[in-house]
């Protein structure tokens, strides 16, 4: 089976907003369809003592 729609989701240190982000896309896909989600976040924690 071949993917017939890739959605890419690139971000910035939102996992907060990640859920209802992918609620709203799974509820618009027609499950019929081969899908695929890649969601990139490009946050890096520095800690500092």
């Amino acid at each position: 089976m071949e993917t017939s729609l890739m959605i890419v989701i690139p971000t910035y240190d939102k996992a907060a907003d990640i859920e209802g982000c992918l609620s709203n896309i799974l509820t618009s896909l027609s499950l019929s369809r081969f899908w695929e989600i890649l969601v990139s976040d490009d946050f890096l924690l520095i800690v500092q003592n």
